[in-house]
């Protein structure tokens, strides 16, 4: 019963790590780039700091 439970819930999870991830990155903070979930998140980084 918790495979459903958790397949949902990992789903929504990932949906909203990389959601955040991207507007994290346009706004310059590459947070979520360091857990690893979004590798585009640590290049826009310094493109973003350095352009700011």
């Amino acid at each position: 019963m918790l495979s459903p439970l958790c397949l949902c819930v990992g789903l929504v999870l990932l949906g909203c790590v990389f959601a955040w991830d991207e507007g994290i990155a346009s706004c310059g903070y590459g947070l979520y780039g360091n857990l690893g979930t979004g590798h585009d998140s640590n290049e826009d980084r310094p493109v973003m700091l350095n352009s700011t």
